[in-house]
C-alpha cells in the first residue's frame, strides 16, 4: 500500500521505482556511495542505468519525506 504512494516517481516510465530508490538515498549530499541488494542480471541492469534516468527534483524528494513522516497514509503499520 505505501508504494501506491509512490506512483509519481515513475510516472512517464522515465524510472523504476527501484531506481528513484537508489537517487532519494542519494539526494543527501553526505550519502557518497550505496550498494543495493542485486538478486539477478535484470536487478542489475535497472541499478546500473540509474545514472540515466533524471535526477529526484526537490520536490520529489520533499513529497516522499512528507510521505515518510505520515506513514505514507497508512494507519496502523510501522514505518
Amino acid at each position: 500500500k505505501k508504494v501506491e504512494h509512490l506512483d509519481f516517481l515513475t510516472a512517464g516510465g522515465t524510472r523504476t521505482i527501484g531506481q528513484a530508490s537508489l537517487q532519494f538515498i542519494l539526494h543527501e549530499p553526505l550519502m557518497i556511495s550505496l550498494l543495493p541488494n542485486i538478486y539477478d542480471e535484470k536487478n542489475l541492469k535497472e541499478f546500473a542505468g540509474t545514472s540515466d534516468t533524471p535526477q529526484l527534483t526537490q520536490e520529489e524528494y520533499d513529497r516522499v519525506q512528507e510521505l515518510y513522516a505520515a506513514n505514507f497514509g497508512v494507519a496502523g503499520s510501522a514505518c
